[in-house]
């Protein structure tokens, strides 16, 4: 077995949450070093989007844009994960989801009015409860990538509610 199969092996083979770092780890590898060969960690990235552990699900968010530009028969998986993370019902993965707008919007710039739409609609729909910062943060986000002056998404800060998160 090749390295990549040994790297692939791995991650299929770690399914606890305790291990998701180690899958994120590899995942990272395999599209770094074997970017033709990635499509296959597509799974994976989608599951781990929806990690618990929010350093975890930020690299997911990172790493499926750069599958997509080396793979781009996975954009319809892959962004219909990401929208679906918009759309969650769990705040804190719809927030980190929503600053990762600007950059979905630069590698899928062909799809860009849906993703934009998909965060408005998103934050529309909701009940933002003491979190009524969440919505002002997220438009600001949307407005940046429309007007072309998004800035770097893991600068953008957290929007927090009167106990200090998004409820």
């Amino acid at each position: 077995m090749n390295n990549f199969e040994d790297m692939l092996s791995r991650i299929c083979s770690a399914e606890l949450q305790s291990q998701q770092n180690v899958i994120i780890d590899e995942i990272e590898d395999i599209v770094i070093y074997y970017p033709q060969r990635c499509e296959p960690v597509v799974p994976h990235v989608i599951r781990i989007m929806s990690s618990p552990i929010e350093s975890i699900r930020a690299r997911a968010f990172r790493i499926a844009p750069l599958i997509i530009t080396e793979k781009p028969q996975t954009q319809s998986l892959l962004i219909e994960a990401y929208i679906d993370k918009l759309e969650c019902s769990d705040l804190d993965v719809a927030w980190q989801a929503l600053r990762f707008l600007p950059l979905y919007v630069n590698i899928c710039v062909d799809i860009a009015d849906k993703l934009i739409s998909s965060a408005k609609r998103s934050i529309s729909s909701r009940e933002f409860g003491n979190a009524n910062n969440y919505e002002e943060a997220a438009m600001n986000v949307i407005a940046q990538v429309i007007n072309g002056t998004s800035q770097n998404f893991d600068s953008t800060e957290r929007p927090s509610g009167e106990d200090g998160g998004i409820n």
